[in-house]
């Protein structure tokens, strides 16, 4: 402690992470500057104080092997499966348990990584539904719990230490909520788990796996938050694409659970926006197409596996019931956006990838206020039927725009501020949420332009910057539009 003392008084700020003291040896609140946060791993309920608690985690080959078991994760075979020491009192009475249990992998190993091989093993967790998670030799956390969330399975983590007198209520304190997914006393509740688990089967699967895939994202929002705030500046946006959140939401479609529609969407954004963030909004099933609840499923286990190890920077948000876009968009813009723009495109409208777009005179726009939400554009040319709703010409930051009073939910990049606004203004809440659309074309196409500052994108040439897939569906197996 003196050393570290000694060595960080050089500095002019700290952030210090203490990692695996499993055993509390390490006295980490003796460690002192002026201008300092800690991180605390593995914190006692009640006894720790930390800026920032932190899970015990996975080990590194979790993230090496686990991208290559996609078919095994989209099948999961088995039901449950533990393979580790058996060392101490809780690890006995969880093991006893899986003994009483069929349609699992049960492996009691000599010692720490003495087990299989790492491929098969994270096989075996990529192959699951549910996996057991007794206690490390101190602590209700082990590497366990993250690599079940890692691989998209659902821990069942223990409540309880091994050492006697280790204070309850290590998962909701570690995390500041209560977990996702089970926390046990007693492991012969295990059975009773099972059957509650699979009777919500995949659905709980998405919610949980969405949820650590949002943590993990949180976890590295507190880093570069944490550094500015030391550093005694605010995080500062290089790019125009550091100013942008993509929203991008689907729900149930005909051609579900295939991905292609959706992917073809997040290609379309990724050739203009390499790293910005993207957000998958997964509504639930509206009443109209409770049919599709199973292709549904399948299609957000797909997504959710692609969004963890296959795609860059994109966050899937899976919600349990029907909200609709203003709800999903209500959620996402106050709990999970950081940027002062999005760019909102439904699942089935990608942006091609064959026309360039000024994104810089469009943000410097929205950003200078002197528009509010700027679209683009279907077709090749403006269309005559809509003249009426055209306010002239303008010219911002080197590009043309249209100034309009019609709104649409195609394409459209708009200030989170004026979003916020306008759903205090114009969306219901729970229980009647709507299309954007819906809601907003009438308010806005009935008062003057200067109310709603909207603007068409008018590159030179042909103005068609986006194409319509037709998530609805054609004929027989077409959708109704009963929003």
């Amino acid at each position: 402690i003196g050393m570290i003392n000694t060595r960080i008084a050089r500095y002019k700020w700290v952030l210090l992470i203490a990692t695996g003291d499993e055993e509390q040896e390490f006295r980490y609140e003796q460690v002192h500057h002026n201008n300092m946060k800690v991180w605390l791993m593995l914190p006692r309920p009640g006894i720790d104080k930390a800026d920032r608690f932190i899970i015990n985690g996975y080990p590194q080959g979790a993230r090496v092997h686990l991208p290559y078991f996609p078919d095994d994760a989209m099948k999961r075979p088995l039901y449950w499966f533990f393979a580790g020491q058996v060392t101490h009192r809780r690890r006995e009475e969880c093991v006893a348990e899986l003994k009483k249990m069929t349609g699992g992998k049960l492996l009691e190993t000599a010692g720490f990584t003495q087990g299989m091989a790492w491929p098969d093993y994270y096989r075996y967790f990529a192959s699951t539904k549910y996996a057991p998670c007794p206690s490390g030799a101190r602590m209700p956390d082990s590497f366990r719990v993250a690599e079940a969330l890692e691989a998209g399975c659902i821990p069942i983590a223990d409540g309880t230490s091994p050492i006697d007198g280790y204070p309850d209520g290590y998962w909701t304190n570690v995390f500041g909520e209560e977990p996702p997914f089970p926390v046990v006393k007693n492991w012969y509740q295990m059975h009773g788990l099972f059957r509650e688990l699979e009777a919500d089967w995949p659905h709980n699967q998405s919610r949980v796996f969405s949820w650590w895939q949002n943590y993990c994202r949180k976890m590295a929002y507190w880093l570069r938050d944490d550094i500015a705030a030391l550093r005694k500046e605010e995080p500062v946006a290089q790019t125009f694409e550091d100013q942008i959140t993509v929203l991008i939401p689907t729900s149930p479609i005909p051609s579900h659970p295939d991905c292609f529609k959706i992917e073809q969407c997040i290609t379309g954004v990724r050739s203009h926006f390499p790293n910005a963030e993207i957000l998958i909004l997964f509504d639930g099933p509206r009443p109209a197409v409770q049919h599709r609840r199973a292709q549904y499923e399948e299609y957000k286990q797909r997504m959710l596996w692609k969004c963890k190890n296959q795609f860059h920077n994109v966050l899937p948000v899976v919600f349990d019931h029907h909200v609709h876009q203003s709800g999903m968009l209500r959620h996402a813009i106050n709990n999970l956006v950081k940027t002062p723009l999005i760019l909102f495109a439904e699942h089935d409208a990608p942006i091609r990838t064959d026309r360039p777009i000024n994104w810089y005179a469009i943000n410097q726009t929205l950003l200078s206020l002197e528009a509010n939400y700027i679209r683009l554009y279907y077709f090749e040319e403006l269309i005559g039927e809509h003249a009426h709703l055209f306010r002239g010409v303008r010219s911002y930051h080197g590009a043309n725009f249209m100034a309009t009073t019609q709104f649409s939910g195609w394409p459209h990049v708009a200030r989170v501020q004026w979003y916020r606004e306008m759903l205090n203004a114009h969306f219901p809440f729970r229980g009647s949420e709507c299309m954007l659309e819906t809601a907003l074309y009438g308010p806005l196409s009935s008062v003057q332009w200067e109310a709603g500052k909207g603007l068409i994108y008018m590159p030179d040439g042909p103005l068609s910057r986006f194409v319509h897939t037709n998530g609805r569906g054609e004929g027989a197996e077409r959708d109704s539009a009963d929003w």
